[in-house]
């Protein structure tokens, strides 16, 4: 099982979705956040939202590993024709440098408005909107990588 560490690209967001959705679907969060459990369409707005911010903040950087054993599964990627990034993603990542020099990202800044049926809109305000704040409050101006 050769495993390779890389950046991601943009055909690797429905994998990284994926592995979010499974790698959290027995948290005991995740009943909050989806009463209605992880539907299609849940995963297709969570691939749109990652899709329309990707590579948009400077400071955040996405990582994958991929178990190159297995059959490819990003045959999309502009870089699938290169043999390191041929395998089947197991794992992911995304660091964010949380630089108070630095405005946060319009994403941040203006929550989706178009939730799907099943989300449940105040968990993910005070889960997923409000952690920059939090992160903010803790480290001050401190420069700081967070997952």
């Amino acid at each position: 099982m050769p495993l390779v560490l890389r950046e991601l690209v943009l055909a690797d967001i429905p994998a990284v979705i994926d592995i979010t959705n499974d790698a959290f679907r027995d948290d005991p969060v995740t009943p909050a956040l989806f009463p209605g459990g992880q539907t299609p369409e849940i995963r297709a707005f969570a691939i749109g939202q990652q899709t329309s911010r990707f590579g948009k903040n400077p400071n955040v950087y996405k990582l994958g590993v991929f178990d190159t054993d297995l059959p490819a599964a990003s045959v999309e990627s502009p870089r699938a024709e290169e043999p390191y990034t041929r395998g089947t993603m197991i794992a992911t990542a995304t660091w964010l440098l949380e630089d108070p020099t630095v405005p946060d990202d319009e994403a941040s800044q203006h929550p989706p408005t178009d939730w799907p049926i099943g989300v449940n809109i105040a968990a993910h305000e005070v889960y997923f909107i409000d952690m920059p704040v939090r992160y903010k409050a803790v480290m001050g101006e401190k420069r700081c990588w967070r997952m």
